[in-house]
């Protein structure tokens, strides 16, 4: 009886007018798709390792228990390890071999070459070459990008070091910390010259130089310096540098005890 009565439901006049205006006011299944594409993957769900140590299980057993996103996790970041200029096609390929139909893992594949580019700078064109080629037919692929690289940003800035720790602990955690703000700065400095995303690199270049001025550190100074001349230097090239920066630069120059620092601020401004 319930099944003749939804059958005659469905075939009614006014079911089929419903439906019609229900098709055609799409901003509802909108927001529930903008709802859905918000959730974040958890990334911890995805087992990459088999958590046993003896060698005859593992052989026995290998990736008996691991499901198939994890295993094209597990592959993909083997093959992001292996990235270079050269094997570049190869590797492309490979890579989306392993993604095929698997797009709801965009946002961690996303977040694992975020994480490369902040490690090995010097390949970051070559990873957001990357991200282009997986994801680039999607029109909001930029929009995504620019919110997980402020995701990432916020995984390392936004989490205290542990005052509980040793000094040699605690100045280690820091020490990270900035290099990853100065991997954070150079993809900013790319992804802008390639107008991938806008407006994100000068906020990020006053964070460090008040990174400059506040560290104690002349090593980590000297790297934030060496940042901050290269970025300058890609972004304004033999042209005068623009009096905002200068007068900073001019006033950390005028307070600077390190002659190697402070050549290397002059350098800056000059664009040696």
């Amino acid at each position: 009886m319930i099944e003749e009565e939804l059958t005659r439901i469905r075939a009614s006049d006014e079911f089929k007018k419903d439906y019609e205006d229900y098709c055609e006011d799409t901003s509802q299944i909108g927001e529930f798709q903008e709802f859905v594409d918000s959730i974040q993957l958890n990334s911890k769900y995805f087992r990459l390792t088999m958590n046993t140590k003896s060698g005859g299980y593992r052989k026995n057993h290998k990736n008996r228990n691991l499901g198939e996103d994890t295993v094209a996790i597990k592959e993909v970041t083997s093959y992001l390890n292996k990235l270079t200029d050269r094997n570049y096609p190869k590797i492309n390929a490979e890579i989306k071999t392993r993604l095929v139909k698997k797009d709801y893992l965009r946002g961690l594949i996303m977040d694992s070459i975020i994480e490369k580019c902040t490690i090995h700078t010097l390949y970051i064109p070559i990873y957001l070459i990357l991200v282009q080629e997986l994801y680039g037919s999607d029109p909001k692929w930029t929009t995504i990008l620019d919110e997980r690289i402020d995701h990432h940003y916020k995984t390392f800035t936004e989490v205290p070091v542990n005052s509980e720790e040793s000094d040699y602990l605690q100045f280690c955690a820091k020490n990270k910390i900035l290099d990853k703000m100065i991997g954070h700065s150079l993809l900013l400095s790319e992804c802008e010259k390639l107008k991938l995303i806008t407006g994100k690199i000068h906020p990020n270049l006053d964070t460090m130089l008040q990174v400059l001025k506040d560290n104690a550190d002349d090593s980590e100074r000297y790297k934030c310096v060496q940042c901050l001349y290269g970025i300058l230097k890609s972004l304004y090239g033999d042209s005068l540098l623009p009096e905002g920066y200068k007068v900073k630069i001019d006033a950390l120059v005028q307070t600077e005890t390190s002659m190697k620092i402070k050549f290397k601020m002059m350098d800056i401004i000059d664009r040696r």
